[in-house]
């Protein structure tokens, strides 16, 4: 699964920065438009498989990892569900205001160098979690998603490995003695988590069949 989604980050990657040398942006806009659409059936899809800001930042990490880079804890402040909510507004205020002044406004490229550098300094997870104004959109729609992460609590020994990986922060666990809690609309829908568990306790499934994808996507 891990071999599958970095194929299409690459080729959306390619696909994206075509776009941009092409003065096409718009198209992107409308890729993201329709990933919004896909979220309420398949979850954060887009975020985990499309976005171009999660392909760099992946690349980031990459390369912190070759020169020993740790990553700096973030102020308290950062975190605080104000500051998202505020550069979501920011974001879609300064679209809709470059699109009526027929502004070539290339948010996503200025996101993407902003992302990289955030995420050079501190954990990419701080982006997804708490930065990213287009994650921060995603769940809304994410909160009713039809397909989602899912949890089987027979199976689970509470490693604490899904948790570890997870690129959103969306999966919490307390002590050894608790399961972990998926929180669905932090979710990217990366499936890091399935191909992690050392007991195949994780699955992608919909709300009437909780069984339907676990031997397809569990690894």
């Amino acid at each position: 699964m891990t071999d599958k989604r970095k194929i299409v980050q690459v080729i959306s990657l390619i696909v994206f920065t075509a776009l941009v040398f092409m003065g096409k942006m718009q198209l992107w806009l409308f890729i993201i438009g329709l990933g919004l659409i896909t979220t309420i059936g398949l979850g954060r899809l887009y975020c985990g498989w499309f976005c171009p800001i999660n392909t760099v930042m992946m690349g980031v990490e990459k390369i912190k990892g070759k020169v020993g880079k740790t990553d700096k804890e973030a102020p308290d402040w950062v975190t605080a569900p104000a500051l998202r909510w505020g550069l979501l507004a920011v974001t879609i205020g300064w679209i809709v205001f470059s699109s009526k002044k027929g502004l070539e406004a290339n948010t996503l490229v200025y996101l993407i160098a902003i992302g990289a550098g955030i995420s050079f300094i501190y954990s990419q997870r701080l982006w997804h979690r708490f930065l990213c104004p287009f994650g921060t959109l995603f769940t809304i729609p994410a909160r009713f998603s039809l397909f989602k992460i899912r949890l089987d609590q027979e199976r689970c020994v509470s490693c604490n490995f899904c948790s570890k990986v997870c690129l959103g922060e969306a999966i919490s666990i307390g002590d050894k003695q608790q399961k972990p809690t998926i929180d669905t609309k932090e979710c990217l829908e990366c499936f890091e988590c399935l191909e992690h568990c050392p007991k195949k306790a994780i699955f992608f499934s919909n709300k009437m069949n909780e069984n339907s994808f676990k031997d397809n996507l569990s690894l």
